[in-house]
């Protein structure tokens, strides 16, 4: 079970990298193949990237404004599984992907600069998380598509498991 920000470096670490690595053993079929109209590999690593690149850019922000912008938490931060029980039951009743989040179609020849891009990504993500207490992990808010305002802890929750699924959704194919 994740709970402590160094636990929450590490699975974003994890989890990110599986995905970088599967993706770069994909060839060009397996890339851009796109089963019953679902997501090509190559779609859903830049799904993966338009989700977290909003975070690292709100992270880039003072506090002070963040909290600001977004209010604070009015409650006790949810645990992993609790946060994915919500999420579940969000995609039960229809929930999926809005606009800002859907990606183009994406050719094999994009993979090296989508790779790179996640990577990077992915080491501010943890330079942020890094920077942070445990308190202000609980206590910075953001606003998330399909489970409305959550706190810097549940996102980082919410990119990891996210992350896993699209990695799952790739390898099932």
């Amino acid at each position: 079970m994740i709970q402590s920000k160094d636990e929450i470096i590490v699975g974003l670490r994890n989890s990110f990298g599986e995905l970088i690595t599967h993706i770069q053993s994909l060839d060009t079929k397996a890339f851009e193949s796109t089963p019953l109209n679902k997501w090509s590999a190559g779609q859903q690593l830049e799904h993966l990237i338009k989700s977290v690149r909003p975070i690292n850019l709100v992270l880039f922000l003072p506090h002070w404004l963040i909290k600001s912008v977004f209010g604070k938490m009015n409650r006790e931060p949810r645990t992993f599984e609790i946060l994915l029980k919500k999420y579940h039951d969000k995609l039960a009743l229809g929930g999926t992907a809005s606009s800002p989040f859907v990606p183009s179609v994406i050719p094999f020849i994009q993979k090296e600069k989508l790779i790179k891009r996640y990577n990077s990504h992915l080491s501010r993500l943890c330079k942020h998380v890094e920077s942070l207490t445990e308190n202000e992990l609980d206590t910075i808010v953001l606003p998330h598509p399909l489970l409305g305002k959550v706190c810097l802890r549940e996102m980082m929750y919410f990119t990891i498991f996210h992350t896993q699924h699209h990695l799952k959704s790739i390898k099932e194919r």
